[in-house]
């Protein structure tokens, strides 16, 4: 099984709540409430998804976004996707019985699938997927530690809530988010786009990476993660981390 990465920005709001009360970072995450259980036990008794549905409509929904959710690391990724219109079909397949209202309006306009899925508004998670590894070895030239703070910035934080997959989430204060958007801004792209090298990848056992092509992906995984720490900096908020 994959390990991924995820990050998203806190409010101010968000995180005081979450210092107050770890358990939401669940909420917080988007990870599955107690509802989309209840509401696979309805579609097994039910033997399908369009009974469950009438039954739970808002539970549907969830589950739905949720799968969606899946197929891209982000709100551009997923709109590029749809416009390609690969597996756009098969997408609608699956919509039908879980949202018929949000599946009739993409058929008409498939970026509604994307609005669906990233509702205006609200706070993005960025999903680095399997690059983060690779990201971290390329911005601190060591696939484990570094040299701080961007030894950081893809494996920092301190655990808050409880264990998830793969342990806890992490968080970084806004004052450690100001450093580490800092250090990032000092590092240009075009050294990180030289410090690829597949065969010191293959020797550092970097996760993830496993050919010439993968320099791609992992320079647009730091280019979204740069974002990220820009974004939180400039709003003076605090960033969370976990691994799925």
């Amino acid at each position: 099984m994959a390990i991924n990465a995820s990050f998203r920005e806190l409010s101010t709001l968000e995180e005081q709540r979450l210092r107050q009360n770890p358990a939401l970072v669940r909420t917080l995450i988007g990870l599955p409430g107690p509802e989309v259980k209840e509401f696979l036990a309805t579609v097994e008794t039910a033997g399908s998804f369009a009974k469950a549905t009438l039954e739970q409509p808002a539970a549907a929904e969830t589950f739905l976004r949720g799968l969606l959710l899946r197929m891209a690391p982000s709100r551009a990724a997923f709109e590029k996707l749809l416009l390609a219109g690969k597996g756009l079909d098969t997408l609608l397949t699956q919509a039908e019985p879980l949202a018929p209202a949000v599946a009739a309006e993409a058929r008409k306009d498939p970026l509604a699938l994307a609005r669906f899925a990233f509702p205006p508004g609200e706070a993005e998670i960025l999903r680095l997927l399997k690059t983060w590894h690779g990201v971290h070895w390329l911005v601190n030239g060591v696939a484990e530690g570094g040299t701080p703070p961007l030894d950081e910035v893809v494996t920092g934080g301190t655990p808050i809530g409880q264990k998830l997959a793969y342990g806890p989430a992490t968080m970084l204060s806004s004052a450690e988010v100001q450093k580490l958007a800092a250090a990032l801004e000092a590092l240009p792209v075009e050294t990180i786009q030289s410090r690829f090298n597949l065969d010191a990848a293959m020797r550092d056992s970097v996760y993830g990476v496993q050919e010439n092509g993968d320099r791609e992906k992992l320079v647009e995984a730091y280019l979204q993660l740069k974002v990220l720490y820009a974004s939180a900096a400039r709003n003076g908020h605090a960033v969370l981390r976990w691994l799925s």
